[in-house]
């Protein structure tokens, strides 16, 4: 069952809504104290996410039920015990912990991210939610060259923060970045090709979510892409780029090249340029799976 103080937020958030902002101020500073007092500062409590329960931090439990939704259920219809898969970009773990579920024991996954703050939270989730027998975890970024240090851009004024957003590249602040500090770090890179490896991986799903470091990403799987023929499935962020319709171009040539379809969420085939949304690719021989 969820945790009850878990529970508690989202049932009474209505009322919650409704109080005059200074009790709001109150209630939130006691409520951080309850968990704080329950938990302690890397605790974990039991939540439900997208139709499972997990042991996750309080602060990622408190997301709400559903995260990720349409990706999660994707992962549903495509991954079955066994296959090995890579969450590249795995932020804390929330779609880590869905493969990880899904490929069973004798399954394996990759997650690789390379924010301190969410990494931290990625492992406790994973050896929290009995997965360590099953996942790797990498901290690194993702990029088309191996063992080079990069800087890595983090909105806030924490090396340690949790967060979404994080990029190789000096990619602009959107909308509700823009009153946040920011900072960078040294991090290591790593490739997928590298990855597949060292480890003897062979994966059937790779999910990429890089904040502006698809191309580079891709650029590093080009082995992988001609040899194992993975399904891919990777957000785009043109917000990212200088130039959204130049990466757009040759993300889309790097996977057709290799003799990829890519489809957009609702299934349609993509041929001409890449929006802010999710898309899956596939090789061409196996499209119908």
């Amino acid at each position: 069952m969820p945790d009850a103080l878990i529970s508690a937020h989202s049932t009474l958030r209505p009322l919650f809504d409704a109080l005059p902002e200074s009790i709001k101020s109150m209630a939130r500073s006691l409520y951080r104290r309850l968990l704080d007092w329950r938990y302690g500062q890397l605790g974990l409590a039991e939540a439900q996410q997208n139709d499972r329960i997990w042991k996750l931090h309080p602060s990622v439990a408190l997301r709400g039920q559903e995260q990720e939704v349409e990706t999660a259920r994707w992962f549903r219809t495509v991954i079955r015990p066994g296959m090995d898969v890579m969450d590249i970009g795995a932020n804390v773990g929330q779609m880590t912990l869905e493969m990880a579920y899904l490929v069973g024991q004798k399954g394996r996954v990759i997650a690789v991210e390379p924010g301190p703050g969410n990494l931290d939270l990625l492992e406790k989730h994973v050896e929290g939610n009995g997965f360590s027998d099953r996942v790797i975890v990498v901290a690194a970024a993702c990029s088309d060259q191996t063992d080079q240090t990069v800087k890595l851009k983090i909105f806030g004024d924490d090396s340690n923060v949790v967060g979404s957003g994080f990029s190789i590249l000096d990619v602009p602040q959107t909308r509700s970045q823009e009153l946040l500090p920011e900072i960078f770090i040294q991090v290591q890179t790593t490739t997928i090709d590298a990855l597949c490896s060292t480890y003897a991986f062979r994966p059937a799903i790779i999910k990429i979510d890089v904040e502006g470091a698809e191309l580079l990403t891709l650029m590093g799987a080009k082995a992988t892409l001609a040899t194992i023929r993975p399904i891919i499935h990777f957000g785009f962020h043109p917000f990212a780029f200088s130039d959204p319709e130049a990466a757009s171009q040759r993300i889309l040539s790097l996977l057709v090249e290799h003799n990829y379809i890519i489809e957009s969420r609702d299934g349609q085939t993509v041929t001409s340029s890449l929006d802010m949304e999710e898309y899956v690719a596939r090789p061409q021989e196996n499209r119908e799976k």
